[in-house]
């Protein structure tokens, strides 16, 4: 409103629903007005019974949901226009209240060294339709740091209560390690704390807040007496009514949960139908199949890839698309890269898939215009033209893959293997150590899994003779042994 000019009408009328500019979760009904006085009406708000405090005109914003070609319109007219200072403010205020998805509010939040490419991951969950996310990172990248830094990005956004981290037997104190230089304390279940956990869910209808956070042994969680109804005369994870809620639940070694006829399956659909957000974690994924690879992402979006026919369907363009990214990032082959960018492009947008969405993206057919026309793209441009490549995979909105070979020497490990001798005493220990333990399975188990195992146990004995001292103490502590004790990875 013009300085110096009244307004004739009130800016908002009875009983309509306002909020403070400055507090917009403070609302409620406008139930008396008066003025005006100074140029301004004034408006008495009811918040509840004890509390209806008048504000000034100015210090109160609708409620109502705008209309368009009439709020808008009416506002023109009456040229109610705001100052450029107020007009940055609000702009400031509103990127405070709703986080966007190009800042990364906790890039310096951990004791990690900054690495771009580990932020990749993050990016793409953000941008997300849904937080839900498969890291099919190359070993070595740094899956574990990747998901870390989603879950202190995720603490800086909203509330963060229970996050749960399921991953084999044999990582989990790895992944405590590692949450510690993020500054959080993620005990490691045993059996007795998740039979608890299960219970208080059964008891109180949510999961236990001293176990807000922690770590499960897959090995542990898909045991039938925690899962199967049938065969327990406990609460069991499917019995959970209401089930518990994640704020967050990670899957290391998610390749494990692919079989759908397999108990760590049924836990995985469990826990993604319980969370609010889920990162699969795995080097394997793509090696594995397409039929592998779609189990796991029909475990994280069952409304986007319903049936294998479907997925089939939108993994299509792919291999052209990687195809292109190849030709473009390599300049290969050197006489001839832009053509062969161009006929993998058309390969892509002439698959089924292809015709329904790629062919309709302006990016791709702009920059399939620049490779026809313009001899030689810029070092710039090809690098906008690979991100804008690798946002056409179809798959790019659920599924992270980086490869050692496209980061350069943060990845490049030499192992050295160094042969040591035992000592007499070591090596009568180890062998009645490995003894001990497979007279101990013969007890509960049919030989040939045995058989199975046995191997496993002797390179675990023979790589760290100290890393056995948990089992040896829960023997003498406890007077019997558990297979969980003994065991790293029992066949379902």
């Amino acid at each position: 409103m013009p300085i110096g000019e009244t307004r004739i009408n009130p800016k908002f009328s009875s009983n309509q629903f306002v909020h403070l500019a400055a507090d917009p979760k403070r609302q409620g009904p406008i139930i008396s007005i008066s003025g005006p006085i100074g140029g301004q009406y004034r408006y008495q708000v009811h918040h509840d019974t004890d509390n209806a405090p008048w504000y000034d005109e100015d210090q109160l914003r609708s409620s109502d949901p705008p209309k368009a070609g009439t709020e808008l319109e009416a506002a023109l007219v009456n040229q109610e226009f705001i100052s450029p200072g107020e007009f940055s403010a609000r702009i400031t205020a509103e990127r405070l209240a709703t986080p966007l998805t190009d800042i990364i509010y906790a890039l310096h939040a951990a004791r990690i060294q900054y690495i771009p490419f580990q932020f990749k991951p993050l990016l793409r969950f953000l941008r997300a339709d849904q937080p839900r996310l498969l890291i099919a990172d190359e070993v070595g990248v740094g899956k574990t740091i990747e998901a870390g830094i989603i879950l202190r990005e995720m603490q800086s956004r909203q509330d963060v209560d229970n996050v749960l981290i399921v991953c084999p037997k044999a990582l989990a104190q790895k992944w405590r390690d590692e949450m510690e230089r993020f500054d959080e304390d993620f005990p490691i279940l045993d059996g007795g704390n998740l039979r608890y956990c299960i219970n208080q869910c059964h008891l109180e209808g949510q999961w236990p807040r001293r176990f807000s956070k922690v770590i499960v042994p897959l090995e542990l969680l898909r045991q039938r007496q925690y899962v199967d109804e049938a065969r327990s005369n406990k609460p069991v994870l499917e019995s959970l009514d209401p089930a518990p809620t994640f704020s967050l639940t990670i899957v290391d070694e998610a390749h494990h949960v692919r079989n759908p006829e397999s108990s760590s399956h049924k836990v995985a659909r469990f826990l993604c139908e319980s969370s609010e957000a889920v990162l699969f974690l795995s080097a394997t994924p793509v090696q594995l199949g397409s039929d592998n690879l779609f189990q796991l992402l029909n475990l994280l979006r069952q409304d986007l890839f319903p049936d294998f026919r479907t997925f089939e369907q939108m993994a299509a363009p792919n291999s052209s698309i990687l195809k292109a990214l190849r030709h473009i990032q390599y300049r290969s082959p050197a006489d001839n890269w832009q053509g062969e960018s161009i006929e993998a492009i058309d390969t892509a947008m002439n698959t089924d898939w292809g015709r329904r969405s790629l062919a309709k993206d302006p990016r791709l057919r702009d920059w399939r215009d620049k490779l026809a026309h313009e001899n030689d793209l810029s070092e710039m441009s090809c690098i906008q033209l690979l991100r804008d490549l690798e946002e056409a995979h179809t798959l790019a909105p659920v599924m992270n893959r980086t490869r050692r070979r496209d980061i350069g020497r943060f990845t490049t490990r030499e192992p050295h293997t160094i042969e040591v001798a035992f000592t007499k005493e070591q090596k009568r220990f180890y062998e009645n150590l490995v003894d001990f333990r497979r007279q101990l399975l013969l007890e509960e188990h049919d030989p040939r899994v045995v058989n199975l195992i046995s191997p496993l146990l002797e390179r675990q004995a023979t790589s760290c003779l100290p890393a056995m001292l948990p089992m040896l103490d829960q023997i003498l502590s406890t007077g019997r042994v558990t297979s969980s004790a003994h065991s790293d990875d029992l066949a379902e």
